[in-house]
């Protein structure tokens, strides 16, 4: 099986717009979908269930050699506006703001703690907590 990436994402749903660019339902030749962008039938399956449970195709039914689905008009929408590369490009980039938010209230929350251990211990508690929700962990 063919690691899924953002790059492999994208070349599927480019062929699926370059060969269908009508929405529809269509009946799509499995084997010729591998073939242009170099993937077995078990990781397009896959993929293709992903693009599902992201609402870019509507209702599929997958077969060795044939599969059938949906195009809908938000996979055109989402490749107009780069995809998953951009998306995780996006992610990356607020990711990286977020850590250098909570780095910075960390900096300030020590610079506080001199002087007010109380005020600062809270600050820390509420960057602690913005970080939790978002899945991050403050560096100690």
């Amino acid at each position: 099986m063919v690691e899924i990436t953002s790059k492999l994402k994208d070349d599927l749903l480019r062929n699926i717009q370059k060969f269908y660019p009508q929405c529809g339902h269509r009946q799509v030749d499995a084997n010729l979908l591998c073939e242009h962008i170099d993937i077995d039938f078990e990781t397009l399956e896959i993929v293709l269930r992903g693009f599902q449970n992201d609402e870019l195709i509507g209702s599929s039914n997958i077969r060795q050699g044939v599969v059938w689905f949906t195009t809908l008009p938000k996979l055109h929408d989402f490749l107009s506006r780069g995809g998953y590369s951009a998306a995780e490009a996006e992610i990356t980039l607020k990711r990286e703001a977020l850590e250098l938010a909570v780095e910075r209230l960390n900096s300030i929350a020590h610079e506080l703690k001199e002087t007010n251990s109380t005020l600062a211990e809270r600050v820390l508690a509420v960057g602690a907590n913005i970080a939790t929700i978002l899945g991050f962990t403050i560096p100690k």
